[in-house]
């Protein structure tokens, strides 16, 4: 994971104190970036959704945010499957508990500019009682671009 966020760990290192950043920064803006990388950090880079102003050249480089109009528009098909792969992974591991889940909707999509990583966030819900969570996966594309593996899933921590 650290490959994957580590542009992101060394500009937050970067961004240092604000008394260092004051002569290119106002205060928001530095309060911004800061709450930014803090987001990255703690979700591992599923929750990006913008970048902050302020550095968005610097820093949309190695994770993009990909619109939700796109993710059910034409590229529609590359997501399902990529969802129906977590969602096996998440099956195959939840038959031990005696639970099944079926896709709920998408939630949010980061495509990694560097590797042919996908981060998804998407609700799944629990057969049965109807449950919903949100799940999130990490899905490796092989250089053919047809096979998927998941490389990490999760529950969204709440």
């Amino acid at each position: 994971m650290f490959g994957l966020l580590g542009p992101y760990m060394a500009m937050e290192e970067s961004l240092g104190k604000y008394e260092n950043r004051k002569s290119i920064m106002t205060p928001d803006e530095y309060m911004e970036c800061w709450n930014f990388f803090r987001l990255v950090r703690e979700s591992k880079g599923y929750d990006i959704q913008s970048f902050p102003s302020c550095i968005e050249d610097w820093v949309s480089h190695a994770l993009a945010p990909i619109p939700m109009d796109l993710v059910c528009g034409s590229r529609r098909p590359l997501y399902c499957d990529e969802i129906a792969r977590a969602l096996e992974t998440i099956n195959a591991e939840a038959v031990w508990h005696g639970e099944a889940y079926e896709f709920g909707e998408h939630v949010n999509v980061v495509k990694s500019n560097f590797h042919p990583v996908t981060l998804l966030t998407f609700t799944v819900k629990r057969v049965g009682d109807g449950e919903v969570e949100t799940a999130q996966a990490m899905i490796f594309r092989k250089r053919d671009c047809i096979r998927l593996s998941v490389m990490e899933w999760r529950f969204k921590p709440k």
